[in-house]
């Protein structure tokens, strides 16, 4: 009898551990029933921890939410019993966007005690931007980013862009380059004339190929020198001849204009030559080509609007734009 009282007394003991070992941890070391003000969750107090970690609805929108999950009002039912918490897998309320913060909890199964995570928002996901201005070399552009994932809009600023230049080549007596034609005065890839044949190979500007028109005792005005009375700046050179010297077109061309005292050769790549104070040849027209050092005509008779000493007034033009011909014809200025 003695040993059967003492295996009784050892399953009761065993069933009040077992019991012990899953009393709920809710209360303080003593075993004492948790604070229920500790323990409440509010859908106050929910909002108040969701807008700390970065919520951005409001109070009534995080409640419908909850009241989804019945979750209008959390508390503990535990009924003074102190036993282990019991947690589900962890229920999500809110799923984290590039726009929101995720919501999520756990619920005890035993005494409505809740757990919550707030996770941070996702980055947003831009796709291409979409210009719609373009930048240009003075003025700033703009384009629109879309988010993928929640179609916010972000602006952003495009840096001013290159100035733009032309596809073709524009030349000087010394080296080559593209002209801006964004209207600001810049130049891009200026290098040095490379000459094979007496033209530059990139440009194609002769080299040393223009010839003195005429045979000339010296030079009556230079090239930007002004005028008067009209008060402009010259934009030749006055070669002082005799009457009636002979003038030679200075390279290959056409004859473009013609008339009174003045004509007009065109020339490879937008090079032009301008001869006034001329008598014409008569047998010559407009579409006429000419040879380098082919006869055009003789220095006229004095006075002229310039000068009343008999002269050519020769210019060079590129690109309608004249520029200073001595260097050109391998005269020093």
């Amino acid at each position: 009898m003695k040993g059967k009282l003492l295996w009784i007394l050892g399953v009761a003991a065993a069933v009040t551990f077992s019991f012990g070992l899953a009393a709920c941890n809710a209360g303080d070391e003593k075993g004492e029933a948790p604070d229920a003000a500790k323990a409440d969750w509010t859908v106050e107090r929910v909002f108040a921890q969701a807008k700390e970690s970065g919520y951005t609805g409001t109070e009534q929108e995080l409640g419908a939410m909850l009241a989804a999950h019945e979750l209008a009002d959390l508390g503990t039912e535990n009924g003074g019993e102190h036993r282990a918490h019991v947690f589900p897998e962890w229920t999500v309320i809110l799923a984290p966007a590039c726009n929101s913060i995720g919501i999520s909890f756990r619920q005890c199964t035993l005494c409505r005690e809740a757990e919550w995570e707030f996770s941070p928002a996702t980055s947003h996901s831009y796709g291409e931007p979409r210009v719609i201005k373009q930048p240009t070399c003075s003025e700033k552009g703009l384009a629109l980013l879309t988010c993928a994932n929640c179609g916010a809009t972000f602006e952003q600023e495009l840096k001013e862009g290159d100035h733009v230049f032309e596809a073709g080549w524009s030349y000087d007596v010394s080296s080559h380059f593209h002209r801006a034609t964004c209207g600001h005065d810049e130049v891009s890839e200026r290098t040095p004339h490379t000459f094979q044949g007496g033209l530059c190979t990139v440009c194609g500007m002769p080299s040393g190929t223009y010839l003195v028109p005429v045979a000339y005792t010296g030079i009556a005005m230079y090239f930007g020198e002004n005028i008067t009375p009209w008060e402009y700046l010259h934009n030749g050179v006055d070669f002082i001849a005799e009457v009636g010297a002979e003038v030679v077109a200075t390279a290959a061309g056409v004859v473009t204009n013609l008339g009174g005292d003045m004509l007009i050769i065109a020339h490879a790549n937008g090079v032009e030559s301008h001869y006034r104070c001329i008598e014409i040849d008569p047998a010559l027209k407009v579409g006429d080509s000419v040879l380098q050092g082919q006869k055009i005509g003789t220095v006229a008779a004095a006075p002229n609007y310039e000068s009343d000493v008999p002269h050519l007034c020769f210019e060079l033009t590129f690109d309608k734009q004249p520029e200073d011909p001595l260097p050109y014809l391998g005269i020093e200025s």
